[in-house]
């Protein structure tokens, strides 16, 4: 999704590409216990879960990186730059869903007819397409009202950000999980979808660093993903009744308790290490907040030292600025794999019937599986931002 049009930090591009990966396994073992259910054992059933299950900070991640980006203080949100970004996110989702229906047709052999492409319309306008494209329809939702949520975040003083995180985390994620336990509360807010919750969490943890983050993230990560883990391994195969149902359901959702405090303690531990992690583009010129910060400004530090600076140190530096503009490189690729990588999901294990819980190591095999399909979506998108029509979306 959009990035600062001034100022990149690595560290939110790891993250990004980390989230990535993440949704390109979750979705991988997701398949696979629902196309081979019948033909795995039930304990590599119950790892995909818990595994599936942990992974479901990878969102919310994405959003956080979003607020961050999007509610700089330093930039100015119009209604013109958020149509920019919601006519992207709607191209992209008009040639994917097209593009996916007609793989569909393809794949099943379906005939071609009016009615094929009054279905595509219909999956268009009704989110009846690939599930994965859930994401695109939320995204245009948030930019539509990003010029709003600029100006809560631009007018707001920290404490009354943190009270306006309190709230929504109460009604958006508590109240839910209340209601699930069969006591239906009267009280609401007019708006209870957990969405913009993480955008101004994401802006909140990385304006106002504290001393607190790093040691409080790590518990909140270790917390919650052991509190996952045990849930999810103890209800795996129960016969549940309907309210166990419904608590489950809400505490394995991007709402849940659990995901909240795991997603917001990655990010307060990823906040506690900003530290020299900003890249300037070519041409732009450092402002006050970030003179110290870029990595330009840390080459010329090392050139008025010299003298004590050794040939390895500098080379060890160079490869590090390498670095960061590959982690760059591949960053400004996560939208477009996240929209490519289910189609080899599909085909592999849907179409061609490929089992990895079949294979002698299924660790190795979803480990290769899973990565083989981010880098080879990462190749076919590096080609296709080459080309205008797929340049002015992905």
């Amino acid at each position: 999704m959009p990035s600062s049009t001034d100022y990149y930090d690595a560290k939110l591009g790891v993250v990004r590409i980390a989230a990535c990966l993440a949704i390109v396994l979750l979705h991988t073992l997701y398949s696979s216990m629902v196309l081979f259910a019948d033909r795995a054992c039930s304990m590599q059933l119950m790892v995909s879960s818990v595994v599936t299950n942990e992974l479901m900070w990878a969102v919310p991640a994405f959003l956080m990186v979003s607020g961050i980006l999007l509610l700089d203080r330093r930039r100015t949100i119009t209604l013109r730059r958020a149509w920019k970004y919601i006519r992207r996110v709607l191209l992209a989702l008009i040639v994917c869903s097209l593009g996916f229906r007609l793989f569909d047709i393809v794949m099943n052999q379906e005939p071609m007819s009016l009615s094929t492409l009054l279905v595509a319309l219909q999956q268009l306008l009704t989110a009846g397409g690939w599930s994965p494209l859930w994401y695109l329809y939320l995204m245009i939702g948030l930019y539509l009202m990003l010029p709003f949520y600029y100006m809560i975040s631009e007018r707001s003083s920290e404490t009354e950000l943190w009270f306006l995180l309190t709230i929504l985390f109460i009604f958006c994620s508590i109240v839910p999980l209340i209601k699930a336990s069969g006591l239906n509360l009267g009280f609401y807010i007019p708006t209870s979808i957990i969405y913009p919750f993480y955008l101004f969490l994401g802006h909140a943890i990385w304006t106002y660093k504290k001393k607190w983050y790093c040691s409080c993230g790590i518990v909140m990560v270790l917390v919650s993903s052991i509190v996952i883990a045990l849930l999810t391994i103890r209800t795996f195969g129960m016969q549940m009744s309907d309210t166990v149902t419904a608590i489950l359901k809400q505490l394995n959702g991007y709402a849940s308790l659990l995901v909240v405090l795991q997603a917001s303690g990655l990010f307060l531990f990823i906040a506690s290490l900003r530290k020299n992690t900003v890249v300037r583009s070519e041409g732009e010129k450092p402002t006050k907040e970030h003179r110290g910060e870029t990595i330009e400004s840390s080459v010329e530090r090392c050139s008025d030292d010299a003298h004590s600076v050794d040939a390895a140190s500098s080379k060890q530096h160079r490869l590090w600025v390498h670095g960061q503009q590959w982690i760059r490189t591949l960053d400004a690729c996560t939208f477009g794999i996240y929209l490519l990588h289910m189609v080899f999901i599909r085909l592999i294990l849907r179409y061609h019937d490929w089992n990895p819980y079949a294979a002698s190591v299924p660790v190795l095999a979803f480990a290769g599986f899973v990565l083989g399909i981010f880098l080879l979506s990462f190749v076919i998108i590096l080609i296709l931002k080459k080309l205008p029509i797929f340049k002015s979306f992905l």
